[in-house]
């Protein structure tokens, strides 16, 4: 028998469009204590993991869960000076993933002002669409792609991380009628855990990435093996090149700081 938590839970995962208060965790997880993904995704031995590798990792544990999962996209935003996110897609039957970055421009562009994907990180706490049938609700650009390629379903969901940053990861089948209600459940069961997951991967490439790029491709190499106290000195052969710019101090009158960077 269906606990009332259980039964509520899964109601919701069932309905047309899923809109949760963003930060809204399910007070009852079945899934925790009895499926392997949810073991392998606390277990992971503090082994560093790109996002690429665990989202491969994450589809085909699934898949042999018995989620028939025919595409899935994971976006993350980033600590780039140029890259505003980061894209992740796996599809079923292809050989790896396939990973876009996207720069700060894609904020104003109406493909993303009209896109599922800038509810979710305006706070909506997760969208499906149903895309067999004579009833179609084709309200987004993706959907008309996604029904292209033979898929029946789509739900996307947020990736909330500890400091308030959301992310998403949306899923797609091919199955017909779409995904079952404890496939839904399954998957909404897991999300913290994969939120955490993700967050703990990200949380490793921004620190990365910004010790990269303000010290430099080998001190950033240095600094994340340890080399952090005083007076630990490398020496190294190097060439170091100073030259003047002609007419530097006029343009720097003439022109905004921005500009002249």
């Amino acid at each position: 028998m269906r606990s009332p938590k259980q039964t509520t839970h899964q109601a919701e995962a069932e309905s047309a469009d899923m809109a949760a208060p963003a930060g809204t965790v399910a007070a009852y997880h079945p899934s925790w204590s009895t499926n392997p993904v949810a073991t392998w995704l606390v277990e992971h031995q503090g082994q560093p993991t790109e996002l690429g590798a665990f989202v491969q990792a994450l589809c085909e544990r699934l898949m042999a869960q018995g989620v028939p999962l025919y595409r899935v996209m994971l976006g993350t935003q980033t600590m780039h000076p140029e890259v505003f996110a980061n894209n992740v897609r796996w599809m079923r039957g292809e050989t790896g993933i396939v990973e876009s970055d996207r720069n700060y421009s894609i904020r104003d562009d109406e493909a993303y002002l009209t896109s599922p994907v800038k509810l979710i990180h305006g706070g909506l706490g997760g969208l499906r669409r149903r895309l067999e049938g004579d009833d179609i609700q084709r309200d987004f650009v993706i959907l008309d792609e996604l029904i292209a390629i033979g898929c029946t379903d789509y739900v996307i969901m947020p990736v909330l991380h500890s400091t308030g940053q959301i992310n998403f990861i949306s899923w797609t089948t091919d199955r017909a009628g779409g995904f079952s209600t404890r496939q839904l459940t399954l998957l909404y069961d897991l999300l913290p855990l994969i939120s955490l997951r993700i967050e703990l991967v990200c949380a490793y490439q921004a620190t990365r990435t910004l010790l990269t790029t303000y010290l430099g491709r080998e001190p950033a190499n240095r600094v994340l093996a340890g080399t952090v106290r005083r007076a630990q000195v490398d020496t190294i052969r190097a060439a170091v090149m100073v030259f003047d710019l002609r007419g530097f101090t006029a343009i720097a009158d003439r022109h905004p700081a921005a500009d002249v960077i």
